[in-house]
C-alpha cells in the first residue's frame, strides 16, 4: 500500500474510528457517573476524541526510522484516541478499573508508548498509563459500524503529568535536534518534582476526604434523629470546621453522639422548642455541639466562632454555666 492508497483508505474509515473513540469515552464517562461522580469536576480537562491528521500517520507510517511496519495501516494502533485528565493518582486508579472490567473490549498496554519510553525516558518516565482497546464485538455507534477488533489508544493522566508530557512532548520528543544536556537536566527535575506532588496531593485528598466522610456520619445521623429538612450546608461545614481537630483528637463518633442523644432523651426536645428563635437548632450540626459542651465545656466556648447567644441555651439546657 502506498501513500496514496494509505491516505484514501484511512479518510474513508476516519468516521468510523471517531465513532469507536466516542464510545469508548461515553462508555467510561456513563459508569463514572453511574457511581456518583461529577465529571465537571472529577475529570479536569473535558474528554475528547481525536482522530490523528493525515500529516501525522503518515510520518508515522512511512518516515519513522525506528519503525519497520510489515502492514502499517493495520499496526498503527493510535489512529484514534481518548484523553482523561484528573487530579490525583488514585483517580487514575478508578479510570483502569472501568477500563479492564469492561466485557466489551480487550485491552493491553500501548506498545509503542513502551517503546518510546525507552528510547526517550526522561519523556516518558513519569507521564501516564496507556491503552490500546479493541472492541470484541461489530458495534454500531453514531450511524457507524464499527468492526471487530478496531484499535483506539485512550491515556490517563494526572493534571501534573498532563502539564509535563505537553511540555517535553514539544520540547523533546518533536525535536528534530539534539537537546541541550541543560533542558534534560531541568526536565529531570520538573519531572522528579511532579512526582512528589502528586503523591502529596493524593495525601491530602485522603485526609480530607477522611474529614468528609467524618463530617457527614454526624449530619446523615442527626438527620435521621430529627430531619432538619431547612439547614444550611455552610453553616454546619463551618462549625465542624471549627471543632473538628476537637472532633478528631477525642476520637467522637457519630455513634458516641447518638447514644449520648439516646441516654439525654430530652435534648431533642429542647432543639424542637428553640427551633424557631435560633438558627443554631435548624441545623443537624447542633446534635454534636449539646455533645461538646456536655464533655468538652471550656473548649466548645473558647473556640466558638459566632455571637454567644446563639450558643448559650446549650448550656442552659445542659445545666451547665457559660464560661466568663
Amino acid at each position: 500500500m502506498d501513500q496514496s492508497e494509505f491516505i484514501e483508505k484511512y479518510e474513508g474509515e476516519k468516521p468510523i474510528f471517531h465513532a469507536w473513540g466516542k464510545y469508548i469515552a461515553d462508555q467510561i464517562c456513563s459508569v463514572l457517573r453511574s457511581r456518583g461522580y461529577d465529571l465537571s469536576i472529577f475529570l479536569k480537562i473535558p474528554v475528547s476524541v481525536r482522530v490523528k491528521d493525515n500529516a501525522s500517520i503518515l510520518a508515522k507510517a512511512f518516515m519513522r526510522k525506528e519503525k519497520h511496519y510489515s502492514d502499517p495501516y493495520a499496526q498503527i494502533t493510535d489512529k484514534v484516541g481518548t484523553r482523561f485528565v484528573v487530579l490525583e493518582l488514585s483517580e487514575i486508579g478508578i479510570i483502569k478499573e472501568i477500563i479492564e472490567a469492561d466485557e466489551t473490549w480487550n485491552y493491553s498496554k500501548d506498545v509503542d508508548f513502551e517503546e518510546n519510553r525507552s528510547r526517550k525516558p526522561e519523556l516518558f518516565e513519569y507521564q501516564s498509563v496507556h491503552y490500546i482497546l479493541r472492541n470484541r464485538n461489530i458495534i454500531e455507534y453514531e450511524g457507524q459500524t464499527i468492526p471487530t477488533d478496531t484499535p483506539c489508544e485512550v491515556q490517563l493522566r494526572t493534571l501534573l503529568q498532563h502539564a509535563y508530557a505537553e511540555l517535553s512532548h514539544q520540547t523533546v520528543y518533536k525535536s528534530t535536534t539534539d537537546i541541550d544536556p541543560g533542558i534534560r537536566r531541568k526536565l529531570a527535575r520538573s519531572m522528579a518534582l511532579i512526582e512528589a506532588t502528586d503523591e502529596l496531593f493524593g495525601e491530602v485528598c485522603h485526609d480530607m476526604r477522611v474529614v468528609d466522610e467524618l463530617y457527614l456520619s454526624f449530619i446523615n445521623a442527626a438527620k435521621k434523629r430529627s430531619g432538619f429538612p431547612q439547614y444550611v450546608e455552610s453553616l454546619n461545614t463551618a462549625i465542624f470546621d471549627t471543632y473538628k481537630s476537637t472532633v478528631q483528637r477525642n476520637g467522637i463518633s457519630a455513634d458516641g453522639v447518638d447514644a449520648f442523644i439516646t441516654e439525654k432523651s430530652y435534648v431533642l426536645k429542647k432543639i424542637a422548642e428553640n427551633v424557631y428563635g435560633n438558627i443554631l437548632f435548624e441545623q443537624p450540626i447542633i446534635l454534636l455541639l449539646y455533645y461538646l459542651v456536655s464533655k468538652y465545656e471550656s473548649t466548645t466556648h473558647d473556640l466558638w466562632p459566632f455571637d454567644m447567644s446563639y450558643l448559650a441555651p446549650i448550656y442552659s439546657d445542659l445545666g451547665i454555666s457559660m464560661p466568663d
